[in-house]
């Protein structure tokens, strides 16, 4: 049982609550955690979404955020939910990673998840690709079961450009909508 774990990163406290059950020879067993950063935002690094930058060099850079969260984890090992939400401010981020790219079997262990996870577009959030910059608002909801979870909600552009067909275009409005992963 973890009664309370308290650590910082970058001098922001982040605490990590619950238990797990370890059975038959060390396996996870039956498993409730809480994971929530009760102040500011934490800075986070995934390294799997490279930002891939125009012109010849073709330099890359991993997708960033500072994240606010309060997000429970619980069931067993073959069932379990993923439960909460994620405010992400202060963001450079990618998706997928460059030409669709993705290290296989990295993300095996989300296949028997439940998902019901917000994820919230706060300030200075940037999707960035080499042929487009745009800063977002808005909120996306993860549900479903699996490593690939339907997404449902609805992000606006702020502002950003967009290359396409060798020209630059400036973003006025531009909205994306999704329901049971389907984009409008």
């Amino acid at each position: 049982k973890l009664k309370q774990m308290d650590a910082l990163i970058d001098k922001e406290p982040i605490s990590i609550n619950g238990e797990m059950m370890i059975a038959d020879g060390f396996n996870l067993g039956d498993f409730n955690f809480h994971l929530l950063t009760p102040q500011k935002s934490i800075p986070v690094t995934i390294n799997d979404l490279n930002i891939k930058s125009g012109g010849v060099a073709q330099l890359t850079n991993p997708s960033k955020a500072k994240i606010n969260a309060d997000i429970k984890f619980f069931g067993t090992p073959y069932n379990w939910n993923i439960d909460g939400y994620m405010k992400i401010s202060s963001a450079r981020f990618t998706y997928p990673g460059p030409d669709g790219e993705s290290e296989e079997g990295s993300w095996d262990f989300l296949k028997n998840a439940n998902w019901n996870l917000k994820i919230i577009a706060g300030k200075d959030c940037w999707y960035e690709r080499d042929y487009a910059s745009v800063e977002t608002k808005g909120e996306l909801l993860l549900h479903g079961k699996g490593s690939a979870p339907l997404v449902r909600g609805r992000v606006e552009a702020l502002r950003g450009e967009l290359d396409y067909l060798g020209r630059n275009f400036t973003i006025i409005e531009a909205i994306f909508e999704a329901e049971k992963s389907n984009l409008f």
